[in-house]
């Protein structure tokens, strides 16, 4: 039985009317809607109209808007004849969003009821679970937005970001790293890259032990258990070696330290996930967390280990490929930076023979698949210079889609498995 979706054409007239009329109407019904809500297409193209010479700023009325829709004459003068005030604009406003928000649920469900009858159990599930997270954040419009609907929110956004009232991403505790970065902005996909035991995991929990004081952040470790996660962490803030942390040696001294550390950690908002080990959990997981609020950063150590979690791939390379496009894809749909740790290609063994230095590692030696280097927004390297000093490392920063790249010197300390800039303190 075909329905006729859920809609109030009454409603939609009153708020444009009130708008032809009152300059606060105006805006009052431009901060609740938007023209793809309106149900009515005509109605919607009058309201893109309105929003167009309001961003402009020119005035709203019959004049301007019929100048801009002379199709839509008729339409104005039956509004601006209708006599309709603007004391319940927002209750009318209110009324079309509502009506809209309904429609979209309409829209999810026969989604999810096609996925049910044409797709895998797995698929039909991580398609439903995405069509009911999108209820909550999606513009729900079935098109390309236009550009003068973004304006506002980039003014707004810049006159924020001038008065410090937000921020463009996270900077990181590496002052040399923001100089070239700036920062890790929500929604992008980023790769730490190294060999076998540079560091890149005692690097992403620096990153952590700096960031989760400030706001949510979850790290999904394929590689080493929780246990193994919070010694690192433990070793790093206390500032006692991990060795001792691990074999419970510690004097008098180390104990203050750590039990100062702990006092200290116990506020970070940080959740570590040693148990996903398919893409399909990872996604679960941070669409749950984003539905309890706001994430800051997700951490996932490392690609080469993770698999899809459906079917049988038809090459390792795909697989990795597939994953790569799903943690982009999950950056943007959650607006949080996903940094990935990732394997390299092993190096040409006859070149550091010849030449009598490592190799340093290019966007080709991203392992497994080029998709990394096509989808990641920024791409770093950490890599030793010097194979006999394993405490000098520079982070490359090979690819960066919003500016430069360059190179940053840092410091390992081994027995505290942690990195700090070559002009800061070892504190």
């Amino acid at each position: 039985m075909n329905r006729v979706p859920p809609n109030d054409t009454a409603a939609e007239q009153a708020v444009l009317g009130a708008m032809l009329a009152n300059e606060n109407a105006c805006d009052v019904a431009l901060d609740i809607l938007r023209p793809d809500e309106f149900y009515a297409g005509k109605h919607g193209e009058v309201f893109g109209a309105m929003l167009e010479l309001r961003i402009a700023g020119d005035p709203v009325d019959t004049v301007t808007v019929g100048g801009k829709l002379p199709a839509q004459k008729d339409l104005l003068a039956y509004l601006s004849d209708s006599c309709i005030t603007a004391t319940n604009v927002k209750h009318y406003a209110e009324m079309v969003k509502d009506l809209a928000l309904r429609r979209m649920v309409i829209r999810a469900g026969q989604e999810m009821v096609e996925a049910g009858y044409e797709r895998g159990a797995v698929e039909a599930l991580e398609a439903s679970e995405s069509a009911v997270y999108a209820l909550g954040g999606s513009r729900g419009a079935d098109e390309p937005i236009q550009l003068r609907e973004m304006l506002l929110d980039a003014t707004d956004r810049i006159d924020d970001m001038r008065s410090g009232k937000r921020s463009l991403g996270i900077t990181t505790h590496l002052s040399g790293l923001n100089e070239i970065i700036t920062a890790i902005t929500p929604g992008s996909f980023n790769i730490l890259a190294a060999r076998p035991s540079t560091g890149k995991s005692a690097l992403a929990c620096d990153f952590l032990r700096h960031l989760s004081p400030q706001m949510r952040c979850v790290l999904f470790s394929v590689e080493m258990s929780r246990e193994e996660i919070v010694d690192r962490l433990l070793a790093a803030q206390a500032i006692v070696g991990l060795t001792r942390i691990r074999s419970g040696q510690v004097s008098d001294g180390d104990v203050k330290l750590i039990g100062s550390a702990v006092t200290d950690m116990a506020t970070w908002r940080l959740s570590i996930d040693d148990t996903a080990s398919t893409m399909w959990d990872v996604q679960r997981r941070v669409r749950k967390l984003s539905q309890r609020g706001e994430v800051g950063l997700v951490v996932v150590d490392y690609i080469q280990l993770l698999t899809m979690g459906r079917g049988k791939p038809e090459s390792r390379q795909q697989e990795v490929a597939s994953i790569s496009r799903q943690l982009k894809l999950m950056a943007r749909e959650f607006k949080v930076p996903v940094l990935a740790l990732s394997q390299l290609n092993r190096p040409d063994q006859k070149y550091e023979r010849e030449k009598g230095k490592p190799m340093k590692p290019t966007l080709a030696s991203l392992r497994e698949s080029g998709a990394l280097e096509q989808d990641a927004d920024l791409v770093m390297f950490l890599w030793r210079p010097k194979e006999e000093d394993p405490t000098n490392v520079e982070l490359l920063v090979a690819k960066n889609r919003s500016g430069p790249v360059g190179k940053v010197p840092l410091l390992f300390v081994p027995h505290l498995v942690k990195f700090i800039g070559k002009s800061e303190e070892t504190a």
